[in-house]
């Protein structure tokens, strides 16, 4: 009972949900779509109902048959099954052969596929990427290269042609009136001397 107990009040709770989830009053399938189904006649599919009843039926009585009428006396003793049919026995312990079916089929092919992906991820994907990553080196260092001894080494001469020029006229700056002054009388006089000699025809 330990085990049988819990097993026989699963059994009657999903009994119980059965008869609530009916065509016939679908209460328990309103509540869990959100909304209100309309019941069907309760006989509607009889003949897939019936089948299913009779299904269950055999299965029942099977297992009755196989276990039901001599139950086993001690956990060790051979399985019922075993002794009645041992060639079924045999295919079920062997699970069909679905592992090795499985095995010669779906997992070689997993295999294959798996080392197919491996060597592209090694070999081409990899490369590629090393590949683009060795391409972005390069351009950078053509890039640093190309702003040091282009742009900034323009940029720098010109700056310094420019600083150069400023230093020239800040010399010839002194910042005295008389010696501006002086300059303009020189540069006046100058010119009254090349009009006077006919420099303006």
């Amino acid at each position: 009972m330990v085990m049988s107990g819990p097993l026989l009040v699963l059994a009657a709770f999903a009994v119980g949900l059965g008869f609530l989830g009916t065509p016939a009053w679908p209460w328990l399938q309103s509540v869990l779509a959100g909304k209100r189904l309309e019941a069907q006649p309760l006989f509607e599919h009889a003949g897939l109902t019936a089948l299913s009843v009779m299904l269950v039926g055999l299965g029942l009585g099977a297992g009755w048959w196989l276990y039901g009428r001599r139950p086993r006396a001690a956990s060790g003793t051979a399985d019922p099954l075993a002794a009645a049919l041992p060639r079924l026995w045999a295919a079920l312990a062997g699970r069909l052969g679905f592992d090795e079916f499985y095995a010669a089929t779906v997992g070689r092919f997993v295999l294959r596929a798996a080392a197919l992906a491996d060597g592209f991820d090694r070999w081409i994907w990899d490369g590629l990427v090393r590949s683009l990553a060795a391409l972005g080196e390069f351009a950078g260092v053509v890039g640093q290269q190309t702003d040091e001894d282009g742009l900034n080494a323009g940029f720098d001469g010109a700056s310094e042609r420019l600083r150069e020029t400023g230093r020239v006229y800040s010399r010839a700056q002194t910042g005295e009136a008389r010696s501006y002054l002086l300059v303009l009388a020189a540069g006046f006089a100058a010119l009254v001397l090349w009009l006077s000699w006919g420099g303006g025809r």
